[in-house]
């Protein structure tokens, strides 16, 4: 509802950008000279005044608060104020130099006002339909699970905004196999709610047992990373694996693409699968490829 009331307001400021647009194509086609009084003046300068102020506040709790609605509203008042602002002056100006020149600076104003409806609208509009998260927010999850020791590592992050309040974060977590299972989903757990507390976030968290320590694995893995940053250098694995059966030695691993390649997942599949064969003839890859999620 955050969202969709803010969307509805930012469509009444489009409007009312195209009906200050349309009346300011009339008035430099019949220009006017307005009649107006002292009180009209007193009466304009406390609405700019008392626009100005509204902006302000509007402003400063949509940040606090996190609302879409109220920041919409914040667009709406500058508009207003902006509008009412030259009001103020063509009337001055004509009252002083007796000519118009409200027509003109209404239709720049009008400009304005949809330019900034329509940059409005379309932030809510990517909200609404789903977007790539914060990057800022992302880097502050990682750096957040580097206090916890008991996590080797994190992938597969989603964030799921559904409003103040409602944002929703999953991820997997990677612990060592040897880990004591409880003390593991004790941690997860303290993540969880500590995240809640920090960022507001309802979390899940899955945990995912890798080697640690092993050697070979670690060499396999290396070797893998290194084939992988060869093809695209913001590729990446995780969820790294191995069985070895003697003559073939099965290399498993989730591999996560950018939603910017202009490659096919199967292409990307086959050249990752061949260049680890051609290394040695008994490695075999069973890749599962991704787009990332952030």
């Amino acid at each position: 509802m955050e969202y969709i009331t803010g969307f509805i307001v930012d469509i009444f400021i489009i409007l009312v950008g195209l009906e200050l647009f349309k009346s300011s194509i009339d008035k430099i086609i019949h220009p006017e000279i307005p009649n107006i009084s002292i009180i009209i003046i007193v009466l304009l300068i406390i609405a700019i005044l008392a626009k100005l102020w509204l902006f302000l506040f509007y402003k400063k709790i949509a940040k606090t608060i996190d609302s879409s609605a109220l920041k919409s509203s914040a667009y709406d008042s500058i508009s207003d104020t902006i509008s009412t602002l030259v009001v103020f002056i063509s009337a001055i100006v004509a009252k002083v130099f007796g000519i118009t020149i409200d027509g003109y600076v209404s239709l720049l104003v009008s400009l304005f006002i949809l330019v900034t409806g329509f940059k409005a609208t379309k932030e809510m509009i990517d909200i609404l339909i789903g977007t790539k998260p914060d990057g800022e927010f992302i880097n502050e999850i990682y750096e957040f699970i580097k206090n916890y020791p008991e996590i080797v590592g994190i992938h597969d992050i989603m964030v799921h905004d559904y409003g103040p309040g409602r944002k929703i974060v999953s991820f997997h977590a990677e612990v060592p196999e040897n880990s004591d299972i409880c003390k593991a989903h004790d941690v997860i757990d303290e993540i969880e709610q500590e995240m809640y507390k920090k960022f507001g976030t309802i979390t899940t968290i899955h945990m995912d047992p890798i080697a640690v320590g092993n050697k070979e694995i670690e060499k396999m893995k290396n070797m893998v990373e290194n084939i992988v940053k060869e093809i695209d250098e913001e590729f990446s694995i995780h969820d790294f694996r191995m069985t070895d059966g003697g003559g073939r030695v099965n290399l498993i691993f989730d591999l996560v693409v950018t939603n910017e390649t202009k490659r096919k997942r199967e292409d990307i599949e086959k050249e990752v699968k061949k260049k680890i064969h051609d290394i040695d003839n008994k490695y075999y890859a069973v890749v599962k490829v991704e787009y990332s999620f952030v």
